[in-house]
């Protein structure tokens, strides 16, 4: 490599750690809910086993939604191009290793079926409707099945990558091409797998019940959860650029910032963390608010006229016991307040207003999961455990999940800032018109 490509890299990659909120503080009370997390988990396994399972389940789905949402993210911003998918495609290059961590922490599940799900139980076998569906819902196809999905993931974002860095030395029409194409296979993969997966993991939990509906709202939840972290991060770092630059944020914020200071930092080169950017963002977390709402209403409305008892079960359960004031709860502050939030102009580019936004879906993300596993645990609920109570069992594994995946992220991001290279040379064409 010569000295001015040296230099240039050197050059780009202080930029790139520019880019970057500053993690430093994150790594106290990410420890603290590690250690609450473990604390918790650890009591509530000595109570009741399946409940504690069912709380890992959760929780690791609720992983699963913001790391391969941030990587599907980065696949459909190859396909649309446009500066928003600047910071999924940091964060997602990041968040790598964090698949294959998905992966591991899925051997709990794997090798606990029968705790978990009721089709796997030596007691199923006398069920004449889940001997119907035997066929599906086993054991040896259940674990095949989700290696098929990760190995796919995995492979399509390691030729993804390769395309994008070849992309980048060499931006030429052929090359951009393969990437928009093998990011098209990559998404096609997806939609497919996580279809069958949030049947397989999540939907399989009550076997006697179904619904067509249910694959498309965990994608669309899965995409809401990696906007919502990703703005996040995006105003978080927005606000560190604040206490450091009063003045230029003040400016920035102001109509045609972009224009009328062109030097300040998000200006040009490092529009990344830029109040536009920022409520780009705040307006995809508003529509796909707004999908998940209406998919999850679309759901609840066609179940309800048609009545049928093996359909209905699935809302009774989760109507009763407490879980009416979760789902009230949810109706309010996972559609309604976020909806009314994000609706001005001058919130979606306020940074101190869009971390607590984002905080605050994340938090009704996870919410979201156990009102949809917790109930589904029939034992636990005969055994006296209402919604209180099993919120208050999935915390803990729900702490100890978040306070890894931060320490983690605190760990990967400043040590991944080549990775931004990739975010993304030869797409500038496309992105400055976008």
């Amino acid at each position: 490599m010569t000295d001015s490509a040296s230099f240039k890299n050197a050059n780009a990659k202080a930029a790139n750690l520019e880019m970057l909120p500053d993690t430093r503080r994150w790594t106290v009370p990410a420890l603290v809910a590690v250690v609450i997390g473990a604390l918790l988990s650890a009591k509530v396994w000595s109570e009741d086993q399946s409940l504690l399972l069912g709380g890992y389940l959760n929780a690791w789905l609720c992983l699963l939604e913001v790391v391969l949402g941030l990587h599907v993210l980065r696949w459909l911003n190859n396909l649309t191009g446009g500066a928003w998918g600047k910071p999924f495609r940091l964060y997602s290059a990041a968040a790598r290793p964090l698949l294959l961590l998905a992966a591991i922490l899925f051997v709990p599940i794997a090798v606990n079926l029968p705790a978990i799900y009721e089709w796997a139980s030596p007691a199923s076998a006398s069920d004449p409707i889940i001997a119907k569906k035997r066929l599906y819902l086993n054991v040896e196809a259940f674990q095949i099945r989700a290696v098929v999905y990760f190995a796919g993931w995995l492979l399509l974002d390691l030729w993804i990558r390769a395309l994008e860095r070849r992309a980048l030395r060499d931006p030429s029409e052929p090359n951009e091409r393969k990437v928009r194409m093998r990011s098209a296979q990559a998404l096609l993969f997806y939609g497919l797998s996580m279809t069958f997966g949030s049947v397989d993991w999540a939907m399989s939990l009550e076997p006697h019940w179904y619904s067509a509906a249910y694959g498309v709202i965990a994608v669309i939840g899965q995409g809401l959860a990696a906007i919502a972290f990703t703005a996040l991060l995006t105003a978080r770092k927005e606000r560190q650029e604040e206490f450091a630059h009063p003045e230029l944020a003040a400016a920035a914020h102001k109509p045609d910032a972009r224009h009328h200071h062109p030097g300040h930092r998000g200006a040009k080169d490092h529009d990344t963390h830029h109040p536009t950017l920022l409520q780009d963002l705040g307006n995809l977390m508003l529509a796909f608010t707004m999908l998940f709402t209406y998919t999850s209403f679309s759901q609840y409305l066609i179940i309800w006229f048609g009545d049928l008892p093996e359909e209905v079960v699935w809302y009774v359960h989760r109507f009763e016991h407490g879980w009416q004031c979760v789902a009230a709860g949810l109706l309010a502050f996972h559609f309604a307040l976020p909806f009314v939030a994000l609706l001005p102009r001058g919130v979606k580019r306020n940074p101190r207003a869009m971390t607590i936004i984002a905080s605050w879906i994340l938090f009704m993300r996870w919410l979201d999961g156990v009102w949809k596993v917790g109930p589904a645990f029939h034992a636990s609920a005969a055994a006296g455990y209402g919604a209180g109570a099993t919120l208050l069992a999935y915390a803990g594994p729900g702490l100890l999940m978040a306070g890894l995946f931060a320490l983690l992220m605190a760990w990967l991001l400043p040590r991944q800032a080549e990775i931004v290279e990739i975010a993304y040379g030869s797409r500038s064409g496309r992105e400055a018109h976008a």
